[in-house]
């Protein structure tokens, strides 16, 4: 385990994935609280106890996993550590989950003994998540109120000069192959100020100089050469992932495990990585060719996806990914709160 944090301590996407994984827990304990078994359900959590440890498993987690997640975002926001856009999609997320509860309870779908000590944590860790979050989220999701636009452009170059940077030196995502070292660096840099510098102007000049700055890289040449196939760089690079953490972890970054609400949008590219991933993560055991059977299921699932390419279409498909993702969930944002 402190192996695994000396590695999530040098990925700067960490904070965010920790923030989603905070909303992901309220999406659980909103969907248990609010749970009604069938009769059947109900005899076979009678005789296995099923209920009462779910119960027990829930409140548990609410009382300690929760306070623990509150606490650290505070402490992470204050520092500036995740960014507006996933903020802003939590702080979204919590609020409908606490709608969704409360209308459970006006519906009567569980006695109000059965509710009681339930709800009693899930009213007190959402208020503590949505006091914390709605604060945060005054100060930093619109930018507008606070930054002109030359400010945020000037913040954007920051920000994109340190991150490329950082990764250029080895000083972020050390320990990961190249392909999930570049793909988690654009989801960074796209939810950060250079997303934000796109969705108010329109200026995506940020992604051409990012294609530029990782073609240009050393590691890039070592790890494409020429012309390639998507499968084998694939499982190449699931091969070279020295431990189940390391695939876990990797997979996590890239959304798995989330619930529907927070997963990143489904674009081809980045799907199939993550379901690469989640192929490799499996506790049952990798498929034999987890390259090849992630992208057979994409193209199954969402659309074609080219099997092979070169670094440069490659890459340049890779920021436009990630960059889009970025976008469409800020303009999702602007809709809910003009709404």
């Amino acid at each position: 385990m402190n192996d695994m944090r000396k590695v999530a301590d040098a990925i700067p996407n960490v904070p965010d994935r920790m923030l989603l994984e905070l909303g992901n827990s309220v999406t659980v304990t909103t969907d248990l609280a609010r749970r009604r078994p069938t009769v059947i359900g109900r005899l076979l959590d009678t005789v296995t106890g099923r209920g009462a440890r779910t119960d027990a498993i829930v409140k548990d987690a609410l009382a300690s996993g929760q306070e623990g997640l509150t606490a650290w975002v505070t402490e992470v926001c204050a520092r500036g550590e995740v960014t507006a856009l996933n903020l802003a999609r939590v702080t979204r997320h919590v609020h409908a989950a606490r709608t969704q509860l409360n209308r459970v309870e006006s519906a009567g779908r569980r006695t109000a003994d059965e509710l009681h000590a339930l709800t009693a944590l899930l009213g007190e860790a959402h208020r503590a998540i949505h006091d914390r979050l709605d604060g945060f989220a005054e100060d930093m999701v619109d930018v507008r109120n606070r930054l002109d636009v030359v400010e945020l452009k000037q913040e954007a170059a920051e920000a994109f000069d340190h991150s490329t940077g950082a990764w250029a030196n080895g000083q972020t995502y050390s320990g990961l192959p190249w392909l999930f070292q570049v793909s988690l660096l654009v989801q960074h840099v796209a939810a950060g100020p250079a997303g934000a510098v796109e969705h108010l102007t329109g200026d995506s000049g940020f992604r051409e100089r990012l294609v530029h700055r990782i073609l240009g890289d050393a590691s890039t040449r070592a790890a494409l050469g020429g012309s390639f196939t998507l499968p084998v760089l694939l499982t190449g690079s699931l091969e070279a992932l020295p431990s189940d953490g390391h695939r876990l972890l990797t997979a996590e970054l890239h959304g798995a495990g989330l619930s529907q609400e927070l997963a990143p949008p489904v674009r081809p590219l980045t799907t199939t990585v993550r379901t690469a991933l989640e192929l490799a993560a499996l506790p049952q055991g990798t498929p034999a060719d987890p390259g090849r059977t992630a992208l057979e299921l994409t193209r199954m699932r969402h659309g074609w996806v080219d099997a092979s390419a070169d670094p440069l279409g490659f890459v340049r498909l890779l920021v436009d990914e990630h960059a889009d993702s970025a976008l469409d969930l800020r303009r999702s944002q602007e809709v809910d709160n003009a709404g």
